[in-house]
């Protein structure tokens, strides 16, 4: 045997045995070294993506599944939201939960015995992922002991830890049946579960105190009865820990490069040296990005290409990644008010699956990764890297090595040029082969590969991979846009109403008014001014960060911008002597998904009218879509479409344009919330929410900083074909 391949094969020996050192309940059934996992005795490259089954209603679930199996992937990866799963507290943290977690079983359950999946399990408890409050319930904020001050989500406060011990064991009991290792070989199986996220990004939690919260929840997951790996992403608390309980806990990283992938091998090579017993996993690589209001649309955003993906993922690949999650593979919609703070509704992340089932450029580039491992990942996973000297003949053109156990030998191709395609010729000297040679062509950001089989390094008796797959089938032939007549109508006309007007003073905020999630609140008070009042008082407001409030006095409309949690409105003729009737809409815009502002509750802080404190006001919730909506701070829009027979299954939005902001209703179901801001103005119908016959639509909007509400078109049509695929 040559002495090279007897130097390899040491080498690769002795990055095996790693795996002696890790203590695993099931060796034989999942494991891992330094290098990968290893499953039911083979060594697997694991590549997926993530696909949050709260973000796409459950009668298309299949229809993912299939387009992420079509594309090559062996693993789906999925956050699990705690506010999506426990909406109202229980009595108390030892009190027997009350949450439901029947989607979240029947999505693993479709995943394992449906598609063979291997998934990997995030269930926080804090998530992020542009999700309300990150997943964390906002009724905990309610729950905060008495004398904390600063923050209190995310610590080692012995009550935040019983409350995480409270979701974690009702969210491990429905993943540990799942877990690999008590199914069958090769049926898939929960591979991972990570816990916590992205500690290392918020600096308002100290070292110490991650280290605590870590440490509780990797014992209560194992008093649960989680058996398979755990891991963290950019917590590096868990970077070659010597504390008994962090030490078989493996660190990930999210990587968002866009343009700039070479920030992507540096992490890698950081993770690689301060976990060496570990694989090098990237549990969030981008996929795209989501769209912010007043911002771009994901699809039009810089450095989303399918270029870009497909150079950020070899490149990961050549720097040694054996665990790949791209983030997002299946574009979803923040239904309803479950959008973090200046999110939109449309979670398309222009992901390779987009939100309504796309599957454009960017799926064939995803798909063709996928492929490339479902034929050579083994190989992959245990091959080494190679620093042979090369010249590429082009500072743009940049060439990485693997070499296989085999000897087989992976040349990885990337022009960096944005704008230039770059041909040549790399000279290349290998121990083994001495000089050779490779003839490339790259248009611009483009990577590629070549393989070459062991015992040659003649370009001809190589591969260049990846290979482009075809798209998936994504939608019907286009329909004739359908106009909806929609009328603008008065919920409560002709109806009796009877609710509970409860009083409440300001300072005292909505989760400890028993609201906890971002529905309008409607405030109530009246204030008796002098005739010199009258003619100059402002009524300035204290509220949330940017909640908006939008006022009704004495029957006018008085509208403004927040800024900066103040908002000062001129009421200017609105005022009279004597009694004045105040009506306050507050339109809360989310919980922000980190930072400090995850401690922040919303509601009305002060309120005073020229100067002079308001109090006692009335408050009551505004429950949208039902019929109970009686202000004039809100308009209310009703109309319905019918679709064509051969239709029913296509991909459909609502294309709406309007003055305000507000909240959309297909047949009840809630489509997410409308911002005048922009970008989004198309909104996702589910089909499974549509029906046969006539469609209701129902909208509802409060007045912008001008003091309009109006809506100016509503049309439903198809979507237009992708501007991916013309990219």
């Amino acid at each position: 045997m040559k002495a090279w391949l007897v130097g390899w094969l040491a080498v690769w020996a002795a990055l095996a045995g790693r795996a002696a050192e890790h203590d695993f309940p099931h060796p034989d059934r999942i494991r891992y070294d330094g290098q990968c996992l290893t499953i039911d005795g083979q060594d697997r490259f694991i590549f997926g993506g993530s696909f949050h089954y709260f973000r796409c209603p459950p009668e298309l679930w299949r229809d993912r599944f299939r387009a992420l199996k079509a594309a090559g992937c062996n693993t789906v990866t999925t956050n699990v939201p705690w506010n999506w799963h426990e909406r109202t507290p229980p009595p108390s943290a030892d009190a027997p939960a009350r949450i439901d977690l029947s989607d979240l079983r029947e999505w693993l359950r479709i995943a394992h015995d449906e598609f063979g999946l291997y998934t990997i399990v995030r269930p926080g408890p804090y998530v992020g992922g542009e999700w309300d409050g990150g997943g964390l319930p906002r009724w905990l904020l309610s729950r905060r002991p008495a004398g904390i001050k600063g923050r209190w989500l995310r610590t080692s406060e012995p009550e935040f830890l019983a409350w995480c011990d409270h979701w974690y064991r009702a969210v491990c009991a429905a993943v540990a049946p799942g877990q690999i290792f008590r199914r069958p070989p090769g049926t898939g199986g929960t591979i991972l579960m990570q816990l916590e996220n992205e500690y290392d990004y918020d600096r308002g939690i100290a070292p110490a105190q991650r280290s605590a919260v870590l440490k509780n929840l990797e014992r209560t997951a194992r008093d649960c009865g989680i058996e398979v790996p755990l891991f963290t992403c950019w917590t590096r608390e868990c970077r070659d820990s010597d504390d008994p309980a962090l030490a078989p806990v493996f660190d990930a990283i999210a990587a968002y490069p866009r343009w700039e992938i070479e920030k992507t091998g540096d992490a890698l090579a950081e993770l690689e040296a301060a976990q060496p017993d570990a694989p090098e996993m990237v549990s969030e690589l981008q996929g795209g990005w989501f769209s912010a209001v007043g911002g771009l649309p994901s699809a039009e955003q810089p450095g989303l290409t399918a270029e870009q993906l497909q150079a950020h993922a070899l490149l990961a690949i050549a720097d040694g990644a054996t665990v790949i999650n791209t983030y997002l593979a299946v574009g979803g919609t923040n239904f309803g008010r479950w959008a973090a703070r200046g999110v939109t509704t449309t979670y398309d992340y222009d992901a390779p699956i987009g939100e309504w089932g796309e599957a454009g450029a960017k799926y064939r580039v995803f798909a063709a990764l996928g492929q490339l491992i479902r034929a050579h990942g083994s190989e992959l996973a245990r091959s080494r890297p190679a620093r042979w000297p090369i010249q590429s003949g082009s500072p743009d053109v940049t060439v990485g090595v693997r070499v296989e156990r085999s000897g087989a030998t992976w040349l990885f191709f990337h022009n960096r040029s944005l704008t230039e395609r770059r041909a040549g010729r790399a000279a290349i000297w290998s121990e083994k082969a001495g000089e050779f040679g490779a003839d490339y062509d790259l248009a611009p950001f483009e990577s590629k590969v070549l393989r070459l089989p062991p015992r040659t390094v003649d370009e001809k008796d190589g591969a260049w991979l990846p290979a482009r797959a075809q798209a998936v089938p994504a939608s019907p032939a286009p329909i004739v846009p359908i106009p909806v007549a929609l009328q603008r109508y008065n919920p409560a006309q002709g109806r009796m109403h009877s609710f509970i007007l409860t009083v409440a003073e300001p300072g005292e905020l909505l989760p400890e008014l028993g609201i906890f999630d971002a529905r309008p609140v409607i405030y109530s008070t009246e204030a008796d001014l002098t005739a010199a009042q009258a003619q100059s008082a402002s009524l300035r407001l204290q509220v949330y960060r940017d909640d908006r409030v939008v006022a009704d006095i004495n029957g006018r409309i008085v509208a403004g911008e927040a800024r900066n949690g103040t908002e000062e409105l001129a009421p200017g003729g609105a005022l009279r002597t004597g009694r004045n009737s105040i009506q306050l809409l507050y339109y809360q815009g989310g919980q922000p998904d980190r930072g400090n502002g995850l401690d922040e509750e919303p509601g009305l802080r002060s309120a005073s009218l020229g100067g002079l404190p308001l109090s006692r006001f009335t408050y009551r919730p505004v429950d949208f879509p039902s019929e109970d909506v009686e202000s004039r701070l809100v308009s209310a829009y009703r109309g319905s479409f019918n679709l064509p027979a051969d239709t029913r299954a296509a991909a459909l939005n609502l294309n709406l344009e309007a003055a305000g902001d507000g909240e959309l209703f297909l047949n009840g179901h809630p489509l997410g919330r409308y911002w005048e801001a922009g970008p989004q103005h198309r909104f996702f119908l589910p089909p499974s929410w549509r029906k046969d016959g006539p469609n209701e639509l129902r909208i509802f909007l409060i007045p912008d900083a001008r003091g309009e509400a109006a809506l100016r078109a509503a049309v439903v049509e198809a979507y237009p074909i992708s501007s991916a695929e013309s990219r």
